[in-house]
């Protein structure tokens, strides 16, 4: 008995110890995200990193090296993608404006103010959300006299504001932290007053409008972000809490015990991600990285960030197993040798398609023998895949969208192209 407890421990101890493969590069930084259709790692650098300060970074997470600077404006702060890769909208701390990045030309394009109160002075954006399936348009959470006064959620379509915001309507319960749902519906988490207020809000051709108050959801100053599961029917928050979405008025079902720290949430294996500070003031703390299983609530695995400290800004999910976060000095990736990581950021070389958007099939263009291919939604999931593939391959059971299109070689080189069904 005694040696079958042994074993069980055993089991159990490796299945909580990850081993992930750490490196970093040593930058300023204020916001991380990643973009699956070209496999970087984009970041916000501000004035005091020096001469490629006020700027979008492009970093290689194959080599952990910054190719590219481009610059945005003053004090890049908060940014978000499109679902389809082709553009970061930018907000900053030093100019009350959005300015939006054109990843395929790697060049900054329109910027627009936000408005204004004729009392209170401009709108800087605190949080940014593109619309899903829709890369021009955006909601802003806006704020006036730095981050002291909220003044609604607006939503702008290539710069220019739609008419019904959130303080123009009643009841107006602070939503500065924003998330869609999808094309029509948002999420927005007071993190700025006790009501800790999480509003459900609506958006149609006039604007945008809370329709949906639940207060004391996660009564934390703390939270700074939320993410959705698989099913998008769970909402969970930095410091551990999940919140169920199923029902008419949602409420809190469970927490993650440790998990205090930022979230991320890694859509291919379906895990909570955190990166967690020993101490949440010192800027000397160790890291943690942990990853929960969203149904259970139990711990999956974690480890410590040995050689480096620092408080943990934001944490994104670079594809399944792949994540990366930023702290005050640094920029870390962690890789997780079981997931077979190289291939799902190593995108290196165009995979050329035809039709593309495409009804029935596409066919593949480029002269490569082909042994798998993968077609993979927005959320990370790979909705088909095929060995050994032919040239041309039938889509009809797709449903329509947008998708990322992988293809591997005899050698075992990654091809890529975005894909859109009709």
């Amino acid at each position: 008995m005694k040696q079958i407890l042994l074993i069980i421990s055993l089991v159990i101890c490796s299945s909580l110890s990850a081993q992930f493969k750490v490196s970093a590069l040593k930058i300023t930084t204020n916001d991380v995200i990643y973009n699956p259709f070209n496999g970087r790692i984009y970041v916000t650098i501000p004035s005091s990193n020096g001469s490629n300060g006020n700027s979008i970074g492009i970093i290689n997470p194959s080599t952990m090296t910054l190719e590219k600077t481009v610059f945005m404006g003053s004090e890049p702060t908060i940014m978000d993608i499109s679902d389809d890769g082709q553009y970061i909208y930018v907000g900053f701390s030093g100019s009350a404006t959005v300015r939006r990045f054109n990843v395929s030309t790697q060049t900054a394009d329109i910027q627009f103010p936000l408005g204004s109160d004729s009392f209170s002075g401009p709108f800087y954006a605190y949080d940014i959300a593109v619309m899903p399936g829709n890369s021009n348009t955006i909601a802003v959470s806006r704020i006036v006299n730095g981050s002291t006064g909220f003044y609604g959620v607006a939503i702008y379509d290539a710069g220019v504001a739609r008419t019904t915001t959130t303080i123009s309507t009643y009841p107006n319960n602070d939503s500065y932290v924003l998330r869609f749902i999808n094309s029509t519906t948002m999420w927005g988490f007071n993190n700025h007053s006790t009501g800790f207020d999480f509003n459900k809000l609506t958006v149609d051709a006039s604007g945008v409008k809370e329709v949906l108050n639940v207060g004391s959801i996660v009564n934390s100053f703390s939270v700074n972000n939320f993410v959705f599961d698989n099913s998008k029917t769970k909402a969970i928050f930095e410091y551990g809490s999940v919140v169920d979405l199923s029902y008419s008025t949602p409420f809190t079902i469970g927490t993650f015990s440790g998990a205090t720290g930022r979230v991320t949430y890694d859509n291919v294996k379906d895990l909570a991600c955190y990166a967690t500070n020993a101490d949440s003031y010192s800027s000397n703390s160790t890291i943690t990285f942990k990853r929960y299983n969203p149904n259970t609530f139990l711990l999956y695995d974690s480890q410590l960030i040995s050689g480096y400290t620092g408080q943990v800004k934001h944490v994104t999910s670079c594809g399944g197993g792949v994540y990366a976060f930023n702290t005050a000095d640094y920029v870390i990736l962690l890789k997780d040798p079981t997931a077979g990581i190289d291939n799902v950021y190593g995108i290196t070389k165009k995979l050329e398609i035809y039709p593309n958007p495409v009804k029935d099939q596409f066919s593949i263009q480029n002269d490569i023998q082909l042994k798998r291919l993968q077609i993979i939604d927005l959320a990370g999931k790979i909705v088909a895949e095929h060995n050994n593939p032919e040239k041309t391959i039938p889509v009809t059971e797709i449903a329509k969208g947008t998708y990322i299109l992988k293809c591997y070689d005899e050698d075992n080189q990654c091809y890529t192209s975005k894909l859109v069904k009709m």
